[in-house]
Order: C-alpha cells, then structure tokens, then sequence
C-alpha cells in the first residue's frame, strides 16, 4: 500500500493533473444536479481499475458514456449497501415526527433519546455496511461486473484482512479532514465553497488509491501496489 505522504500526491502525478483536479472539482461543486455526481463515482471506479492493474497516475477524464454507465452502477452498489442504516434513519426519525404530528403527543425526554439513539446506531451501522461497500465497488472495478460487488466469496476474506481494514481506516481520515476543512471554508461566501469541492475531489482521489491498494494486497493477487512517486520520478 502506498504511504501516506505518497498516497496524497497522487492526484498530482499526472503532467496535467491540474486537468483531472479542474473537471473534477467543477463536477463535485455541481453534484446536487446528480449527473455530475454519476460522473465522479464512475472516474472514480476507474482509477481503481488502473490502479489495480498497476497504474502510477490517476487517469484522465474522457469515454464520459462509459464513466456514466459505471458510475450508476457504483451508486447502485452503495445505496444498496447503506439501505439497512438509511431504513434505521427513517424508522427512527420518520416514525418519531409522524407520531407527534398524527397524535399530537409531546416530545419528551425518552423520545428524544430514542431517536437520538436510532441516529447512533444507524452510523455505527452505516460505517460498517461502508467498509464493505467500498470493497464491493473495488471488486466491481476489478471485474466489470455488478454481482461480483456482492460476491461474499470474494469480498469476505478481503474485509477480515488486516491490509484493507488500516487502507478503509486512512481513507476515512482523508475523507473526514476533507469534510472538515471543507466545513471550514464554506463559511467563506462562495469562494470557500468552491474551493471546499475541489478539496473534496482530491480526497476521494486519495481515498480510492487506498481502497484499490488495501484490497490487492489483502488479496494477494500478484499487483503490488508501488509507491506512486518514486515511480513517477524514475
């Protein structure tokens, strides 16, 4: 697995990664449209697929019917994943409004731990059902296919290996520090939100490199993940 300081120059190993990390960006800052958001998640499915077959250098942005086709498929994969936390949240909060609007009953102490309660363990949950998703959308970009992201022959001895669990680990700091200087800059009019996108590309970048490496060597599969920069400059 690639090191840390490695792992988060690796977006920037391409000649015009400034390109990558422009499209990118402009992409993520659209995401509430959705289809911008279809396109991230299919560049991202590729760069695990070259990664995977020993790319040093994220690729760039183009063939956008096939990055779309994968893309939705990617979607399909995590909300799939995350139905069992999403269907915890609306249990807990769609039931806890709905009985006070319906019966005009008070909200008291116990109702508000309840949901509360419901709200934790529906993000222990989704961090979980998260762990395996990410190895699932690695083995679809592995093989191109959307069963194999559900594979439990393939995935299971992947999420039981240390290797994948300390990459997932990395890739959620690389996530949460992005979301928290992102959080930081929004309070910035427009520009802090603009620049808070392009930072959140670039970690899902790095987060991917992370997934894609973890599951190889978990799977021992022969690709071995080098280290991005050093290759770069030989």
């Amino acid at each position: 697995m690639a090191r840390l300081e490695s792992a988060i120059r690796y977006p920037s190993t391409r000649e015009d990664w400034y390109i990558v990390i422009a499209i990118g960006g402009v992409l993520t800052l659209l995401s509430f449209l959705i289809l911008p958001l279809i396109l991230v998640y299919g560049y991202l499915v590729r760069l695990i697929r070259e990664r995977l077959t020993g790319a040093t250098e994220p690729p760039p942005f183009e063939d956008w019917t096939d990055l779309f086709v994968d893309g939705i498929q990617a979607w399909v994969i995590g909300l799939v994943y995350l139905l069992i936390p999403l269907l915890i949240v609306v249990a807990t909060v769609g039931g806890t409004f709905l009985s006070v609007i319906m019966g005009g009953e008070t909200v008291g102490i116990g109702t508000i731990l309840g949901m509360f309660g419901g709200l934790f363990v529906a993000g222990v949950l989704a961090l979980v059902f998260w762990y395996a998703a990410a190895a699932g959308i690695v083995n679809f970009a592995r093989t191109g296919s959307l069963a194999a992201a559900f594979a439990v022959a393939d995935i299971k001895p992947v999420l039981l290996d240390r290797r994948y669990a300390v990459a997932w680990l990395l890739a959620l700091v690389i996530i949460l520090a992005a979301g928290f200087i992102g959080a930081m800059l929004s309070a910035i009019p427009v520009i802090g939100t603009i620049i808070a996108a392009f930072i959140g590309f670039y970690a899902q970048m790095v987060a991917a490199l992370f997934w894609a490496d973890g599951f190889a060597e978990s799977r021992e599969s022969g690709v071995e993940p080098r280290d991005v920069v050093e290759e770069t400059t030989a």
